[in-house]
């Protein structure tokens, strides 16, 4: 399921998955009841209690009941499916012991978490070998029709590498993780870079350098191979990072750009590009039209919520419907597309108010303080995983099907394995 959850063309398949692991883990549930019904596990049912705000809204508060009931019969039940899936997965794994089945779980998780790259990275050596060419910049909408994929998923894989390189190894999985992950890291850093992802190498230096600091500062002797692990990563990330910045140089005036796409009364290009020009930033150049309608629809998007703090109902394209409402010279839909702006949790919070955003930021964080202090390789990735999310989900456009499907999952997950021991 991890695998192949963002490919395209596998809907039917990753239904049946789904329906078969959710079917798998209602069982597992069912038998954790002494946890589930604790008080001290009150944050699982505020989780869950997010699917009976969906229902409130849609009968109370629609703004458009065809669309949101037909989101309901589809994504949302598909989430629901991935939120059981993550909970019994969380209640199963925070009960294995570090033994050969407890090692082999962990290895089939990164495994799957690594399907996206690896996918990604097959394709691309087809291309290579079909045009006889070795680089192909912008590659990436043969396999996945768009950037997050990469992102969301490519970052998850780095957060289950170095959970697992900040567990106690053995000296037998250091002789295989540690020359491992290398090279994954550097896979996925090639990877951001054939796809010319500025999210992506965003989060790439912020994960790396939180490992780096991480094995500077609580380790007091590194060893040798971890530290020219540490450097051979450094040195290739950049590498990737100077050809990356030489090929865009839009990051050159990025704070200038973030400056004019704020003032969105003055310059009203990210109302409809046709319509309006780009604008001069304070630099004296044309902004950059990615980064300026980023900042702009991040700044229209936090006024639309102070006056649409219950939301509009949608996973799908709720702030083009409250812009257009706001603003009548803003985009006009094309069938039921309307604009999403290019943040997840803004999309989410204007789809579904702040109390939606509430009920699921709450047990995400709470499981993140839980794992504070505990040991092994689950309570490392929820201590990776949870940061790295949050901040995915902030600058990636991914308040969408399967993505939303992969959230709820991951959500679930961490609240599982963070979930109280209680006496039967």
């Amino acid at each position: 399921m991890l695998a192949i959850w963002p490919l395209p063309n596998t809907i039917a398949l990753r239904q049946l998955l789904l329906v078969t692991g959710a079917l798998v883990a209602t069982t597992i549930v069912r038998s954790s009841k002494s946890a589930l019904c604790s008080a001290e596990n009150w944050n699982i049912w505020v989780f869950l209690s997010f699917f009976v705000w969906l229902g409130f809204h849609y009968i109370v508060l629609s703004s458009n009941r065809e669309e949101q009931w037909h989101e309901l019969k589809s994504d949302w039940a598909r989430a629901l499916l991935a939120s059981l899936i993550g909970l019994a997965l969380g209640l199963v794994v925070r009960r294995t012991k570090t033994d050969q089945r407890g090692r082999l779980l962990i290895g089939v998780f990164i495994a799957g978490l690594a399907g996206t790259v690896a996918i990604y990275l097959a394709r691309y050596l087809i291309e290579v070998v079909r045009t006889r060419q070795a680089i192909h910049t912008d590659f990436y909408m043969v396999p996945y029709l768009g950037k997050t994929p990469l992102v969301v998923f490519g970052s998850m894989l780095l957060c289950g590498l170095f959970s697992k390189l900040s567990t106690d190894l053995s000296a037998q999985e250091k002789r295989v993780w540690h020359p491992l992950s290398i090279l994954v890291i550097l896979c996925v850093g090639m990877t951001y870079y054939f796809a010319n992802t500025k999210n992506g190498f965003i989060v790439f230096i912020l994960i790396f350098l939180a490992y780096a600091f991480r094995v500077v500062g609580t380790r007091k002797h590194v060893r040798t191979p971890e530290r020219w692990g540490t450097a051979l990563i450094f040195l290739a990330l950049v590498g990737f990072l100077k050809v990356h910045i030489d090929t865009n140089p839009a990051w050159l005036n990025f704070y200038a750009d973030i400056k004019a796409g704020h003032d969105i009364e003055r310059n009203q290009n990210w109302k409809n590009a046709a319509q309006y020009p780009l604008p001069i930033n304070d630099q004296g150049e044309i902004a950059n039209a990615s980064t300026y309608e980023r900042s702009a629809w991040a700044t229209a998007g936090a006024i639309l919520v102070q006056e649409h703090p219950l939301g509009y109902g949608l996973i799908n394209h709720s702030f083009g419907a409250l812009a257009l409402q706001k603003w009548s010279d803003f985009y006009k839909p094309i069938g039921k597309y309307r604009h999403a702006s290019h943040s997840a949790w803004l999309d989410f919070t204007l789809g579904f108010g702040i109390p939606g955003l509430a009920l699921v930021m709450l047990p995400l964080w709470v499981a993140f303080y839980r794992a504070s202090g505990q040991t092994g390789f689950w309570f490392e990735w929820v201590r990776w995983s949870v940061p790295v999310l949050t901040l995915v989900y902030a600058v990636t456009e991914v308040c969408t099907a399967h993505f939303i499907e992969f959230l709820f999952f991951n959500i679930a997950l961490v609240s599982g394995i963070t979930a109280r021991k209680t006496k039967p």
